[in-house]
Parts: structure tokens; C-alpha cells; sequence
């Protein structure tokens, strides 16, 4: 996991095959600090994003082979093969801040097949909202 390119803030949604985390983060001296101010560590984590407003990092690894790569808004825009939909899901009071309610935001990439069929083409985790 390359931490360089990670965003400096944020939000850290990682999958393991025993848990998920969900959790504020930020990077102190080349770490990944919790909001509980315990350590991430990416040891058995087979998915993570970190995420903010306007980047979302992605690792996966599967069967051995890793993948990383970033995801920026910048690359979000409608064309004639596809269109961009934003939507807010609604977390849990856990991760709320200031118990305020708290979203989810996503950004949601759909095209079109050759029959005319939309599908989901990409995603990228857009921050949380506080309302």
C-alpha cells in the first residue's frame, strides 16, 4: 500500500475476510492514524479505499496479485456513452461526528452496452457529509 498517494485526510473503508473497518483517518509520519489515534495496519485487508471530497485511493488484492490505483473527480464527467449520478447513503450513529447525520457519498459511473442496457461502470467513494 503506497501511502504517498493516499489523501493526507480522510475516510478508510477496508475489507478483511474476518472483519471491515470503517473509519476518519489522517497521515502522521508515513502512517495511517485512526480517529481512535490507534495505527492502520494493512496486514490482511484484501480491499482498501481511502478516501476524501475529491480523491479516492483503491488497493485490492486477490489471490497474491495486488492492484492500486487513484480515482480523481476531475475524471467524472458526462459524455455520449456515459453519465455520472452522485448519491448520499446514510451511515450508521457510530460514525457520526457532533451527532449530526452522516453520509456516504458516491459518485456512480454508468455507460451503455451496445444493446442500449446501462450498467455500472466504476465507482469512486466521495467523502462523508455531515447534515
Amino acid at each position: 500500500m503506497n501511502i504517498e498517494i493516499i489523501p493526507v485526510k480522510g475516510h478508510i473503508l477496508a475489507y478483511s475476510y474476518e472483519s471491515l473497518l470503517f473509519d476518519r483517518y489522517k497521515v502522521e509520519n508515513g502512517r495511517i492514524v485512526l480517529s481512535t489515534g490507534m495505527c492502520f495496519e494493512d496486514k490482511g485487508y484484501y480491499e482498501i479505499h481511502c478516501f476524501d471530497e475529491m480523491n479516492e485511493y483503491r488497493f485490492l488484492s486477490d489471490d497474491g496479485k495486488t492492484n492500486e490505483f487513484v480515482l480523481s473527480a476531475g475524471e467524472e464527467t458526462d459524455d455520449a456513452d456515459s453519465f455520472v449520478y452522485t448519491e448520499k447513503q446514510l451511515i450508521q450513529d457510530r460514525y457520526m461526528e457532533d451527532n449530526n447525520r452522516a453520509y456516504l457519498t458516491v459518485v456512480n459511473r454508468f455507460k451503455f452496452s451496445e444493446d442500449d442496457a446501462i450498467y455500472l461502470n466504476d465507482y469512486r467513494l466521495a467523502g462523508v457529509i455531515n447534515e
